[in-house]
């Protein structure tokens, strides 16, 4: 009688990223062999029959939780590499006054698209500048100096108090928060006094 060969269907393996053997065997698996690895169980003869113990689950959720945790410190980290910081400025009555500010970015270079500057307790802008238009709203004695830098032309005592300054970037949006302070000169003048002889 002539023997007919049967060919076997090859397995179909469904293999998840991180389910390759690791060369570290887990220990608790109850399917762990004696040779040091984690054994598949299942019909290896039938299409996706391969099932893969315990262990490796384990591991990969063990994988999955390191790599979030390692997003959420880096979503932490980045916040801090982008900032702004203005300095409280003093003026003098009449005079311009200077608002030094800078941006600190280890992230990129920083485009500003947009800034405002607020009063604290206040809700709308009181100046606000887009660099792309060259448009200037609101109080016309604020200039651009160096962005983000500002001065305050013809400064005045009601000009005192607290400010918000906002600016949008290509990198997002930033802001921080400063005080001007107003010195009021006063010149005394002068009076002649005539002298009498007696």
């Amino acid at each position: 009688s002539t023997a007919k060969s049967h060919t076997k269907p090859k397995p179909v393996f469904q293999l998840s990223l991180f389910q390759k053997q690791a060369e570290t065997p887990c220990c608790c698996s109850p399917h762990h062999s004696a040779a040091g690895g984690s054994e598949p169980t299942g019909d290896i003869s039938q299409p996706g029959g391969v099932q893969y113990t315990p262990g490796y689950m384990a591991s990969d959720t063990l994988l999955i939780f390191v790599l979030m945790l390692s997003s959420v410190r880096l979503g932490k980290s980045a916040e801090t590499l982008f900032n702004l910081k203005c300095q409280s400025a003093v003026g003098i009555a009449g005079q311009t006054t200077n608002i030094s500010c800078s941006i600190e970015s280890q992230t990129g270079p920083v485009v500003i698209k947009a800034v405002s500057l607020t009063r604290i307790r206040e809700n709308k802008p009181c100046f606000t500048f887009k660099p792309s238009k060259n448009r200037v709203t609101g109080d016309s004695r604020f200039k651009v100096e160096s962005l983000p830098s500002l001065q305050l032309h013809n400064t005045s005592i009601s000009d005192e108090g607290g400010y918000r300054y906002y600016i949008r970037t290509n990198l997002g949006h930033v802001d921080a928060e400063f005080t001007i302070s107003v010195v009021e000169i006063i010149k005394i003048k002068k009076s002649a006094v005539k002298e009498t002889c007696l």
